[in-house]
């Protein structure tokens, strides 16, 4: 095939820990493009650059401390300057940043270099810093809406579309065009359910480790419940929760896995926790990647009232919503599952069904295939309006 182009995509942190970078590589390649990836090192463990899948990852190095804000501020400049380094000395045709930490630079890149630019948001920064950091969270929600509006395409992970049309504002919302590409696997890997033995049942914790993610509530079904197996796969930044965890015996800690490793422990679990602050604005619209990992794999999963996977669980059957940090409303929950483990095996089912019907990888590539024609070729392709974005692409999560 005749090389369509250069493609960088880049994000701030290892690309392989979600699928979001390795699966817009994978298409973009399919198309034709060459593939290089900008990801940040933290380990110091990485070469320079590295050929997977022939794709030239180049790593950037960088040790700061977790939760400075001086020294994660200035991560961040640092990495600014090296990724306009590099898109100043490279050639590129296509240009896919991952949030706002990513966009920024590449916004500044385009003064002295013309490529397409596609800004892939999966976190919003504005959103997600929580009430506690509010100067800093209107600065990072002024950056997003400033280097939304100078980019040639979006491509939305959240659910809750009109409530990014809010927060980006008209003039982002009305004339960027945007895809939605929900988080889902790349790789479909369909697990079957066996259901635990009687009154057993194992646990799964992954992603951010904080009490932020109601790791207090885990803590407390893990010491009530110690027939409850809890696997907790992920970074622990807090000291007092990892020697919490630590202090448990029925809890097996395995620190950050890369995806396929995770996948492994997912699939030893009957149950799955995806329990975010649903007070939050970044609860209310993501839709988290554990939320569709666990679908696709047979797997029910317990969320927050009041947030899209509680309310998908619900809805479809597949799984339970309890009240955010309410430990007593989880271990009621898991409590009665013990004693039914029927309704765990038909939660099981609908998950699986559920997620062939509106989530499967296929389903979202299409769109994705869609932007990149059209921001890239020009290609002629219909644009409508739903929830406030007027130049959406393909199709959307409607009836889920």
């Amino acid at each position: 095939m005749t090389p369509k182009g250069n493609a960088l995509l880049i994000r701030m942190g290892p690309y392989y820990m979600t699928q979001a970078v390795p699966r817009a590589a994978s298409t973009l390649q399919e198309m034709g493009y060459t593939i290089t990836i900008l990801s940040l090192d933290k380990s110091g463990d990485k070469h320079d650059h590295e050929r997977v899948n022939d794709w030239e990852i180049i790593w950037y190095h960088h040790k700061y401390k977790s939760g400075n804000k001086i020294s994660f501020l200035w991560a961040w400049l640092c990495w600014w300057v090296w990724v306009i380094r590099k898109i100043y000395r490279g050639n590129y045709d296509l240009v896919q940043a991952s949030n706002l930490e990513s966009i920024v630079p590449c916004v500044f890149a385009r003064k002295f270099r013309k490529f397409t630019l596609v800004l892939d948001i999966r976190d919003l920064w504005g959103m997600a810093c929580g009430q506690s950091y509010r100067r800093m969270m209107r600065i990072f929600n002024t950056m997003e809406r400033w280097a939304a509006k100078r980019v040639d395409g979006i491509v939305l992970c959240p659910a809750a579309l009109e409530r990014l049309a809010e927060y980006f504002g008209k003039k982002v919302a009305q004339s960027i065009p945007t895809v939605q590409v929900l988080n889902v696997p790349a790789e479909d890997i369909a697990g079957t359910y066996s259901p635990p033995p009687a009154g057993q049942i194992r646990f799964n914790y992954s992603g951010h480790i904080s009490y932020l993610r109601n790791a207090q509530a885990i803590l407390d079904l893990a010491s009530e419940k110690p027939e409850v197996q809890v696997d907790v796969v992920g970074e622990i930044h807090d000291d007092k929760l990892r020697i919490a965890f630590e202090a448990i015996p029925n809890v097996k800690l395995y620190g950050q896995l890369p995806f396929k490793q995770a996948m492994e422990v997912f699939l030893k679990a009957n149950l799955i926790s995806i329990m975010y602050d649903s007070s939050t604005e970044i609860a209310i619209i993501s839709t988290p990647n554990k939320m569709f990992e666990a679908m696709m794999m047979s797997r029910p999963y317990i969320a927050s009232s009041n947030s899209f996977p509680g309310i998908t669980a619900e809805k479809h059957s597949l799984g339970w919503a309890v009240p955010y940090g309410n430990s007593r409303a989880l271990i009621e929950l898991v409590s009665e599952l013990q004693g039914n483990p029927s309704k765990i095996e038909s939660a099981a089912k609908n998950a699986r069904k559920t997620y062939e019907k509106y989530f499967t990888w296929d389903k979202q590539k299409a769109n994705l295939i869609m932007l990149y024609n059209y921001v890239t070729n020009g290609e002629k392709i219909e644009c409508f309006s739903h929830a406030g974005w007027n130049k959406m692409l393909g199709t959307v999560l409607q009836n889920a």
